[in-house]
């Protein structure tokens, strides 16, 4: 549930609706492709966490010091950019729903303050429950909002597969929706680090368990990308309509649009389905991304791990992140497009580098043979990192060479 939670979000209701707004369903084999290829990535985090009882970040650290540096300079990046990122389009959802007159930086910055303070008085069980209501309700409200848009989409006098042209314009799009597809990547950190804070109850973190939960939280959010995608291509394509720069106008045009299209009964179902979308996905990230932080600080020796400490050190590094996530929202409140593109460009191009170190951490000599993936998931592995490798390099090559 925390995992879907966590993925259903900017990717999602930005990235995913932006292309099918922009090329109808064209770029739904690219998600369905990248989806694909990560399984792996975040599988094995899932897997590391539950047979070995240690973070992904102590796998990282039995590989040598270098490979934690590098992560963890990622993980911090992607752990701002995340949390701004999110207060952004939540609070664009909600002055629209509730008609608040307030400006988006207001409004982001009241949501985060109080979901930080939610999930710091509450703790992790109380986390999981809200996360399991919110998930619940998106993923219905989303469906029912899909299955209405297909007989309009049926009905539509325009092509439904867009042509592509290669263009670098084009190129840099597709790597911006893959990149956080279906989620951003350290996310598989945050993965092993609910894992852990899940297994403080004997019992509900084997291997097995671990693994079907992930699986349904996968699939779900594979799914629910397809959805938005099929949403925008519905309400936006065929009207040629380009979805604005900012919070509150990103979600008027969203909602409006759908509802003229599909009926205005869908106007409070299609804005009520993205807000839960996206305070599911804050309330996950400003929990997991302190849990994660505080992982590698431990790894790096900055920190102590005592039970008596991990309360201090979450409290500290959640702080920080709240703080340097309203900087950031400070900074690039106007281009808010763009700011999230590069941040899922950078997502793409490391991708293949968290992928292989998660292959390594899972195969490491620690893991028990019965955790570590068998044949079949290793030739997947392989391919996805030389696939991704590749497409991160051309990607490189095309935007800066050629």
């Amino acid at each position: 549930m925390l995992f879907a939670a966590a993925a259903v979000g900017t990717s999602h209701l930005v990235q995913s609706t932006r292309a099918g707004a922009a090329y109808g369903l064209t770029l739904g084999l690219l998600i369905v492709a990248v989806c694909f290829l990560k399984y792996p990535l975040f599988r094995f985090a899932a897997d590391y966490a539950a047979a070995t009882g240690e973070s992904l970040v102590t796998g990282y650290g039995r590989r040598g010091r270098a490979l934690v540096w590098l992560m963890f300079v990622a993980a911090a990046i992607e752990a701002v950019a995340a949390v701004a990122g999110v207060s952004l389009v939540t609070a664009g959802m909600a002055r629209w729903l509730f008609n608040l007159q307030i400006s988006d930086l207001a409004t982001a910055l009241t949501i985060l303050c109080a979901t930080a303070l939610l999930v710091a008085i509450g703790r992790y069980r109380l986390l999981e429950s809200f996360a399991g209501v919110f998930v619940v309700l998106f993923s219905m409200l989303i469906l029912i909002a899909t299955a209405a848009s297909l007989p309009v989409m049926a009905e539509a006098s325009g092509p439904l597969f867009a042509a592509f042209p290669m263009t670098t314009a084009n190129l840099s799009f597709a790597t911006a929706v893959a990149g956080w597809m279906p989620i951003g990547n350290t996310a598989a950190i945050m993965l092993s680090a609910w894992i852990l804070a899940r297994h403080a109850s004997p019992g509900t973190a084997t291997v097995a368990k671990a693994r079907f939960d992930f699986n349904v939280g996968y699939l779900a959010s594979t799914v629910l990308a397809l959805c938005f995608l099929i949403m925008g291509a519905t309400a936006l394509h065929n009207q040629q309509i380009t979805l604005p720069a900012g919070g509150a106008a990103y979600a008027a045009t969203f909602v409006d649009m759908f509802a003229t299209t599909v009926g205005d009964w869908s106007r409070s179902l299609v804005a009520l389905a993205a807000l839960a979308v996206m305070y599911s996905t804050l309330l996950a990230i400003v929990d997991g991304f302190p849990r994660m932080l505080e992982n590698f600080l431990a790894e790096l020796g900055w920190v102590n791990t005592t039970p008596e400490s991990h309360r201090r050190n979450y409290l500290l590094l959640l702080a920080i992140v709240v703080l340097a996530a309203a900087g950031f929202l400070s900074f690039f409140l106007s281009s808010f497009t763009a700011f999230i593109d590069l941040v899922t460009i950078i997502g793409f191009i490391a991708a293949p580098v968290v992928a292989l170190a998660n292959y390594l951490v899972i195969n490491g000599s620690n893991v028990p043979e019965s955790a570590r993936p068998g044949p079949a998931l290793k030739l997947w592995s392989h391919c996805a990192v030389l696939a991704l490798l590749v497409a991160s390099l051309s990607f490189l090559y095309f935007r800066f060479v050629n």
